[in-house]
């Protein structure tokens, strides 16, 4: 069995405690820096001499406007009415989650909630 070097710096996490040499089957837990998440394994491996499932740091970008369903409104979760337009932020951060109502007389078909996820949103539900 081959033990690995010390494990690669990883862009955008922070940097890992390293010794010279690590056995067969050890682990590196991966952290990211702030406003950035893990993508893959939270931890390396290492594996025959090298590191495996080098995971990626990738950046919680934001999410533009929500997108505006037919008979249907998006429900602040700040307070329990429509959201008002001037209320309403440029740009929504990386894990926002807004809910929709219908009008009346419609009723939501999916999921009433979206998810702001890596610059885009879940899919909206209908009214129907």
């Amino acid at each position: 069995m081959q033990s690995c070097p010390p494990p690669p710096q990883i862009p955008n996490a922070h940097n890992m405690a390293t010794t010279v040499n690590y056995q067969d089957g050890e682990k590196v837990s991966v952290v990211c820096q702030d406003n950035y998440m893990i993508q893959d394994a939270e931890e390396i491996v290492c594996k025959d001499g090298r590191w495996q499932s080098i995971p990626h740091c990738v950046e919680k970008s934001p999410c533009p406007q929500p997108p505006q369903i037919e008979h249907g409104t998006i429900k602040s979760s700040q307070f329990s009415e429509e959201m008002d337009e001037t209320l309403k932020p440029e740009f929504y951060v990386h894990g926002t989650k807004l809910n929709y109502i219908c009008e009346d007389g419609f009723r939501i078909s999916g999921k009433d909630e979206i998810t702001c996820h890596i610059g885009k949103w879940s899919s909206p539900p209908r009214c129907e």
